[in-house]
């Protein structure tokens, strides 16, 4: 049974453009489709690339912040001993110098001096 013998034989041609775009709309539809998801794939992929990436250098940047914040507090440390080294031989100079009996004259001792070299 043929099918084509039931349609006028002027709307044969018709039909069969019908029938091929029906056909290439699908089959562009198709491709369409196939391209997006493609497309995003492949942007999901360079996504979590990049996300893996990001991750490492923050990752990397905090190990950095912490090493300096390692060397900060014992620089930090350092400077507070010398402070208190220095406070403490401030204390001991100004306490020598009010029992110094010849403070009150108008030079500089030899116990001066020595105070003096002292805080170099």
């Amino acid at each position: 049974m043929n099918l084509l013998a039931f349609i006028p034989a002027a709307w044969n041609l018709r039909a069969g453009v019908a029938v091929f775009l029906v056909a290439a709309a699908t089959l562009g539809a198709l491709y369409l489709q196939i391209r997006h998801d493609a497309f995003n794939e492949g942007y999901d992929k360079a996504t979590l690339r990049w996300e893996l990436e990001l991750a490492r250098v923050k990752a990397a940047n905090l190990k950095v912040v912490e090493d300096a914040q390692f060397v900060y507090r014992a620089d930090l440390d350092l400077l507070e001993l010398t402070k208190d080294k220095i406070n403490d031989t401030l204390i001991d100079q100004a306490a020598e110098a009010a029992r110094d009996p010849g403070a009150d004259t108008g030079g500089i001792g030899a116990d001066s001096v020595r105070r003096l070299n002292a805080i170099r």
